[in-house]
């Protein structure tokens, strides 16, 4: 074999190579970074599909608190970084994504910094004010429930009526902002499930023109993704269901 034809195969086996890691990392998702007062806790990396919740895979935390985890994927979805029972925060990640998760573990994990996924961070703030809404929300309900039985009860039950209404109003308008504003987010569906109480805020009676919207939008974008499907065919149930009503 000559020089030549000897350097061609080596730089033919080398964009092969190349090629290969290249088409691999756009098939993959990746989340790491470093969790303070985290050593010796497990951190899970779990995946959310309409059906439930599965464990993916876990990390035990040393000193450092560095974690990494990495998968392959083939559609865009929903995932879970939990540290405990009440230490959850949720991503959307979609394939060759590569999002920063990190922060203090003695702290909420819903306010981790999150970076390299605009969808997640993005997600993140949404849920962040809504949070700090819900908080205010209990914090009436409490101050009404110590005070059940009291003279003062009739006027701060008229009271909390009229504050958590509007607090109610903020929550609704926030959602409708978000899902407004990107149509096209897969997080936009969490979003429109968000529950501020025992039911989500937003409602196919009230609100179907949104749910539509999400619909058709993510339809161009994410065909054939789990998430969009299982949005769709709750729109047929709830269509279906409508004319049911009418022809009764």
């Amino acid at each position: 074999m000559t020089r030549s034809s000897l350097y061609s195969g080596c730089l033919l086996l080398a964009i092969l190579l190349f090629s290969c890691h290249r088409d691999s990392g756009k098939e993959t998702i990746t989340v790491s970074g470093v969790f303070r007062n985290g050593a010796g806790r497990s951190v899970f990396f779990r995946e959310m599909t309409p059906s439930g919740i599965r464990t993916l895979d876990s990390a035990r935390l040393g000193v450092s608190g560095h974690y990494s985890f990495s998968l392959k994927r083939g559609e865009a979805g929903f995932y879970v970084l939990s540290a405990g029972d009440h230490q959850n925060l949720v991503l959307t990640l979609e394939k060759g994504d590569k999002a920063g998760v990190s922060g203090d573990l003695d702290s909420a994990l819903e306010g981790a910094r999150i970076t390299g996924s605009d969808e997640s961070r993005r997600y993140g703030e949404f849920y962040g004010e809504s949070m700090a809404n819900l908080e205010i929300a209990d914090s009436l309900e409490k101050i009404l429930k110590e005070n059940l039985g009291s003279d003062e009860f009739y006027r701060l039950s008229t009271s909390y009526d009229t504050v958590f209404g509007a607090i109610l109003q903020a929550q609704r308008e926030l959602e409708k902002n978000y899902i407004r504003e990107h149509p096209g987010s897969l997080s936009s569906l969490l979003v429109l499930n968000f529950s501020f109480g025992p039911e989500p805020v937003l409602s196919w009676d009230r609100d179907s023109a949104l749910f539509v919207l999400l619909d058709t939008s993510l339809a161009r974008k994410y065909p054939g993704n789990q998430h969009w499907l299982f949005h769709h065919q709750r729109i047929l149930e709830y269509r279906r269901e409508a004319r049911v009503k009418k022809n009764l």
